[in-house]
């Protein structure tokens, strides 16, 4: 018996032994596929010997690529991806004439590098054929921009500080005079992409930060902090552009981003194709609106537009196309328009579908500046609290080349909080299928005008009663008309998905009532709470390479 046990003693100790080194040699091996990158040289070949699961770590310094950008095409998987990372947050800084390409990877991250780098001559150079290319097709241009992430899935920009030398105005260079308008990071082509924690600032040349490209579908774009966008001289200066006119849907998320005093152009985030969802983000003192501009359902929610020091031209959001949902959005001291819409000059999008290369194009023999008709928008429990305007729906207009004789139809637009320093509640003229519920309407200074024929039912005219909270916020008081007033199934319209007000308190709903229809909650984005405040305005701090 004892003899039993010392043998059985000894195959527990030699498999005990034989785990242990295996365990060594498993954790000696990933220890092994840790790559120190110093120079140029060093950081090429690591990017052509990588293999799945490696990480190539870049020492500080600077490092500068002159001739062609940073080539990368590496295929990763889920379980082993390839991590490319500098080995200190922002002291590995790309300097030169190029930056980087990413094409036809998987699962890569590029974490914690500065880009410093110039701008206008980037990953594009001779990689277009023809002149005539170039001045034909500038915005599906694929490899138009510096930081290239081309017919990749699954890859990650992360904890980037990006400012890239930019001159104002035109260059000698051939390449930079036809190609004024050059991005900053352009996704094209590829799925579940997310670009998070960047910096970017001080964008002067025409082009974006971001520029979601042709056939860019699945991806996030989140906590990154935009600032610093001086106002162009024309189009093509906003910071983020989701798309080209015409092509199938996104399916991306845009979210938890801070906008500070981005004045490039009209338009701050233009939305160009379908199905997006837009939530959670904080615009403050940006000239402009975020703009929907020629896409069909697309979700605008719990953004904040501030304009703490009331700068001319700042506003909220301007819609066309069919199906859009703005919805539990706070809007304070907006000097421009805060909701707004033109009447459109077609009302079929202009689409058609190429079989080779998979995705939905716009018609390029379309109207050059087609406006999509507006209908079927949802305007649903905002706050406007003190802005120049509530909502302007355009007016019939005609100008060279194009007519705008389609006014939005089929809008629902209920359960909104409007404290307005215009008189009037409705701008505009010509719309029809409009639904209007238990929204309030009040100008603090002034005799309220609706503009409207509306019943009690559809807007109230009274004041709305609201404190100005620590954080500089306008909410509703206890004794507020706005309290548990929207009234007999006006529920309905709140679409929300965690039935949440935009301080993340949860709504007052009654669970109990046997009818949900017969629910009764408060109008605007604030429901009085007493509860603690989750969901704030972003500040530098929540966003960007050092929030992490």
């Amino acid at each position: 018996m004892l003899r039993v046990k010392n043998v059985i003693t000894c195959i527990l100790c030699i498999a005990i032994t034989i785990c242990f080194v295996m365990g060594c040699g498993k954790n000696t091996s990933k220890q092994s596929r840790v790559i120190q990158v110093t120079n140029e040289e060093e950081f090429k070949t690591a990017i052509a010997t990588a293999k799945p699961g490696a990480v190539i770590e870049v020492a500080d310094g600077d490092y500068k690529f002159d001739d062609s950008p940073l080539h990368i095409s590496l295929k990763a998987t889920n379980e082993e991806p390839i991590l490319i990372r500098a080995k200190n947050l922002g002291k590995a800084r790309f300097t030169g004439e190029y930056a980087m390409l990413i094409e036809e990877s998987s699962y890569i991250t590029i974490e914690g590098f500065t880009f410093n780098n110039r701008a206008l001559k980037n990953a594009v150079k001779d990689a277009l054929p023809n002149q005539t290319y170039l001045e034909s097709y500038r915005d599906p241009a694929p490899k138009w921009g510096s930081l290239v992430l081309l017919n990749s899935d699954h890859c990650r920009l992360t904890s980037l500080f990006i400012k890239m030398e930019e001159k104002e105005g035109f260059t000698p260079e051939m390449i930079e005079m036809l190609l004024p308008r050059t991005h900053w990071i352009n996704l094209t082509g590829g799925e579940y992409n997310r670009v998070d924690h960047c910096w970017m600032k001080d964008k002067v040349n025409a082009g974006l930060f971001i520029c979601i490209g042709t056939g860019e579908h699945h991806f996030r774009i989140d906590h990154n902090h935009f600032a610093g966008r001086p106002r162009g001289n024309g189009n093509g200066f906003e910071v983020i552009r989701l798309g080209t006119r015409g092509l199938s849907p996104l399916y991306g998320l845009i979210e938890y981003n801070l906008f500070e005093n981005c004045d490039g152009e009209g338009e701050i985030v233009s939305v160009k194709s379908d199905v997006l969802i837009i939530r959670n983000n904080t615009f403050t003192g940006c000239r402009g609106s975020l703009v929907i501009r020629c896409a069909n359902d697309v979700t605008v929610e719990y953004n904040f537009f501030l304009n703490p020091k009331h700068k001319k031209g700042v506003g909220g959001v301007r819609i066309h196309g069919n199906n859009n949902n703005i919805i539990n959005n706070y809007f304070g001291d907006l000097t421009g328009r805060s909701i707004l819409t033109y009447w459109g000059d077609f009302d079929n999008q202009p689409y058609y579908y190429d079989v080779h290369d998979r995705f939905f194009s716009y018609d390029r023999r379309a109207k050059a500046f087609a406006y999509p008709e507006t209908g079927r928008a949802h305007l649903a429990f905002n706050t406007f609290a003190y802005c120049a305007s509530f909502l302007h729906l355009g007016t019939y207009n005609k100008g060279k080349g194009y007519v705008l004789d389609k006014p939005p139809k089929d809008w629902t637009i209920t359960n909104n909080l409007v404290v307005s320093t215009d008189k009037q509640f409705i701008r505009g003229e010509g719309e029809s299928g409009f639904r209007w519920m238990g929204n309030i309407f009040w100008n603090p200074g002034d005799a309220c005008v609706l503009g409207r024929e509306l019943p009690e039912e559809a807007v109230r005219v009274v004041d709305p009663k609201l404190t100005k909270s620590d954080d500089g916020l306008w909410r509703i008081s206890k004794d507020s008309p706005a309290v548990n007033s929207t009234g007999h199934r006006r529920w309905q319209h709140l679409l929300w998905e965690n039935r949440k007000d935009m301080d993340g308190q949860e709504r007052d709903i009654n669970s109990e009532l046997p009818r949900p229809a017969e629910w009764f909650v408060d109008v605007g984005a604030d429901e009085y709470s007493d509860a603690p405040i989750i969901n704030r305005p972003l500040t530098p701090g929540d966003v960007g390479p050092n929030s992490l």
